[in-house]
């Protein structure tokens, strides 16, 4: 039995996070929806649907856009980072298929004009980010032992 370290399981947790937040209608559907629909504490539930009525607001959605971008931008500099040092020398060939992968989704989503232009992003990250860096986490396991 293997077990996961919080150094370890970082890199994945990144991936899986980053992988979620690019499927962008699911994050505006359901962004917060825990505390608005079921909680009862109207200091923090009213600045929370106050904020969902602005993501779904064609006037405002911008703001949001940059920020989120700026989240994903970031995640996925972290994604490329941990991988390079963590996995180089385990396989550099896929490690270098897996950062041209990140680069690639980075540009797009650093020009991206709207929340609409994100389709199919989440489903790219899965295939070319965050399996390979699955699979490059077993090959190191397997090396371990």
């Amino acid at each position: 039995m293997t077990t996961i370290t919080l150094h370890e399981s970082s890199l994945l947790g990144f991936c899986l996070v980053t992988q979620e937040l690019l499927d962008h209608k699911k994050f505006i559907l359901n962004f917060c929806d825990g505390v608005i629909l079921k909680s009862s504490d109207t200091s923090l539930k009213q600045p929370l649907v106050e904020m969902k009525k602005e993501l779904n607001s064609f006037k405002v959605q911008k703001k949001f856009l940059d920020g989120y971008k700026a989240i994903l931008l970031y995640n996925m500099d972290r994604i490329l980072n941990m991988t390079v040092s963590r996995f180089a020398k385990v396989d550099p060939k896929s490690v270098e298929k897996i950062v041209e992968s990140i680069k690639s989704i980075m540009k797009k989503v650093s020009t991206l004009q709207d929340f609409d232009s994100f389709s199919g992003l989440d489903a790219e990250f899965k295939k070319k980010v965050t399996l390979p860096i699955y699979e490059l986490y077993i090959k190191s396991e397997k090396a371990k032992n």
